[in-house]
C-alpha cells in the first residue's frame, strides 16, 4: 500500500478509483509504454472514460530519479 502511495507522487497515477488489488484500478504508472505493459497489460484499448480521467498523469519517474540523484549526491 505505501510503495502504491510513493509512487503515486513520483512515477505517475493511473486514475483516481481507490484499488484493492485490481490492475484497473488506481495504480501506479509511470507513462513508458514497456514497463506499464508489463505490469499492467496493454494500456491502448482503454476505454475513453479511462483515458481521459483526470486523476491518470504520467511523470515518466522522472521525480523518482531526480530524488535518487539527489539522495545519492548528498550521501557523498
Amino acid at each position: 500500500m505505501y510503495i502504491r502511495y510513493f509512487m503515486w507522487n513520483f512515477a505517475g497515477k493511473q486514475n483516481d478509483i481507490q484499488s484493492h488489488g485490481s490492475i484497473t484500478e488506481g495504480q501506479w504508472l509511470t507513462g513508458i509504454t514497456f514497463f506499464d505493459e508489463w505490469r499492467l497489460g496493454p494500456q491502448t484499448n482503454l476505454p475513453t472514460s479511462e483515458k481521459n480521467n483526470p486523476g491518470r498523469n504520467h511523470f515518466y519517474m522522472l521525480p523518482f530519479i531526480l530524488g535518487l540523484i539527489g539522495l545519492c549526491i548528498s550521501l557523498q
